[in-house]
């Protein structure tokens, strides 16, 4: 077996075994095994690139303690606190994006998940964006008690939660 051969065999659709796989890696020639990537990339790769992006819509005062995040509550950082931005700012910010070939655009908060009131002020942000042309996936996010992502995705249709 050589890189040669399992380039080839890459580029032909046919995938490599979990040995060939570990094989690679314990090759000595790395500027081969870079070379042969770069082809398989320049053949394989779509020649798109897919963007998203995000507005801070809800800063600060984060009950969480995530030793990481600058909008915890738990420590005194420089971040800004403000509440929930209009629904004009979210289309402001919306439609800058989607003008620069941003695809998915999402809105995300401080905190554990956005209230009942919040969820209602993004929907409406979100129904605002759509009459108004904004047509990209939008979606926001927040963390349940189990600590799992909670994703309310709204593209043409009201908020579903995922």
């Amino acid at each position: 077996m050589t890189v040669e051969e399992l380039k080839n065999k890459v580029l032909q659709d046919v995938p490599i075994t979990q040995a060939e796989a570990e094989w690679l890696a314990t090759q000595p020639d790395k500027e081969g095994l870079y070379e042969a990537a770069h082809e398989i990339t320049t053949a394989r790769a779509s020649q798109e690139f897919d963007m998203c992006s995000i507005i801070n819509a809800k800063s600060g005062r984060c009950p969480e303690n995530c030793k990481w995040c600058a909008q915890s509550s738990h420590y005194k950082t420089k971040a800004d606190v403000y509440d929930l931005v209009d629904k004009e700012e979210c289309l402001r910010h919306a439609l800058h994006n989607e003008s620069q070939g941003v695809a998915r655009f999402s809105l995300v908060t401080s905190g554990r998940k956005p209230s009942g009131k919040n969820i209602e002020k993004l929907c409406e942000a979100a129904r605002y964006m759509r009459q108004k042309k904004f047509h990209s996936t939008l979606c926001f996010t927040g963390i349940t008690e189990r600590r799992r992502t909670t994703c309310f995705v709204y593209s043409r249709r009201d908020a579903l939660p995922l």
